[in-house]
């Protein structure tokens, strides 16, 4: 009986995880197409106004991807309810019932600070403890929304969570590489300072915010592996090279903030310095990573992968440039162009998975 009811939760688990995944792809391409619609480029222009934009992009799809990750390597039961809860707070928002979505969201991110507690008995180490802050962060940030009335006042909040979230997992590497970690702790210090000055002086506190993601990008471009990565070909050169242009585009984004704020013009130029060139760059360079480590399904190099990067930064750039110059136009194609690099790196993974097989089956022996 005990066997059974085991078996019946790992199943009830994993269809919650392909669950999870499923909504976190539906995320992504919601928020892509308010992305556009607000540009007047969307399918639906007039509605450009009725999906929160940036809450489902955070929560809905890299909240719930990062869940996901931390689900499926815990042995905790019905882990992945975790990142479903996130997918499905996603859902809510994009549906309209907003009070529906935020409560799954701070719930989705309470059971990730549960998770990385979980590991953190077994393991105490910073980097645990500083994703299990950010899990932390991530609801606060939409606290703040909710007691506001505005996502954009939970920005600096979700900027730090996938900070956190990002230092955390490059801190579990870069301890081999024996570089010391007081700056990166320092940044994070700095951060936590920052959002705790924004509940009083929302602006001065996003200023200070700035001021702990140039420091963090700072460390990253100088102590992460991806230094030495880099020069090792294949896969390895090109998670190394988008690790490298993410950490860059953090420091812009902060330096920005920190000298200019979260104001107009600077605040288009900065979430996308920030969101697509920090966040999604570091997702393409994990891309190839973690879905073998989910799927067990391994991923081969493709010159694709680089395509796909050197259209994403390329369209970041494009984009900050735009819209510091105000030119709508430009952003607008700026905006095209983010789209074409995810389709490339969509096309990269499905190559790569399809070559590796080929491969796999023909080194198999027949009889």
């Amino acid at each position: 009986m005990a066997t059974r009811h085991r078996r019946a939760g790992r199943v009830t688990d994993h269809l919650l995880a392909i669950a999870a995944a499923g909504g976190a792809v539906g995320a992504l391409l919601v928020a892509v197409e308010a992305g556009l619609d607000r540009l007047g480029i969307g399918l639906a222009p007039a509605n450009s106004g009725g999906v929160p934009h940036g809450a489902v992009m955070v929560g809905g799809f890299v909240g719930t991807l990062v869940a996901l990750e931390r689900a499926r390597a815990s042995d905790q039961p019905l882990a992945s309810l975790v990142p479903f809860a996130s997918a499905a707070g996603a859902a809510f928002l994009i549906l309209g019932w907003p009070a529906a979505g935020q409560l799954l969201q701070v719930l989705a991110a309470a059971g990730l600070a549960l998770l990385m507690w979980s590991f953190w008995r077994l393991q105490p180490q910073l980097p645990l403890a500083l994703v299990a802050a950010g899990a932390i962060v991530w609801a606060g940030g939409t606290v703040v929304w909710v007691a506001s009335g505005s996502p954009v006042r939970a920005v600096p909040w979700w900027m730090v969570f996938l900070v956190f979230t990002i230092l955390g997992e490059r801190l579990e590497l870069t301890r081999f590489a024996r570089r010391p970690t007081a700056p990166a702790i320092a940044a994070a210090l700095v951060l936590v300072g920052g959002l705790v000055t924004s509940l009083i002086n929302w602006r001065g506190g996003a200023h200070v915010v700035g001021v702990g993601m140039t420091l963090a990008g700072t460390w990253l471009l100088w102590a992460d592996t991806a230094r030495a990565t880099v020069r090792r070909g294949g896969l390895a050169t090109y998670a190394g090279a988008a690790l490298i242009t993410a950490y860059a585009w953090l420091a812009v984004a902060g330096v920005i903030v920190m000298l200019r704020g979260l104001l107009n013009p600077w605040y288009d130029a900065t979430l996308h310095a920030f969101f697509i060139g920090f966040v999604i760059g570091s997702i393409f360079a994990h891309g190839p990573i973690i879905l073998p480590a989910l799927t067990g399904r391994a991923v081969r190099f493709t010159p694709m992968f680089l395509l796909a990067l050197v259209l994403l930064h390329a369209s970041v750039g494009l984009r900050v440039a735009a819209s510091l110059a105000s030119e709508q136009n430009w952003r607008q194609q700026a905006a095209h162009a983010h789209v074409l690099a995810f389709v490339a790196y969509v096309a990269a993974m499905a190559l790569g998975l399809l070559l590796e097989r080929r491969r796999s089956t023909a080194g198999t022996p027949v009889g």
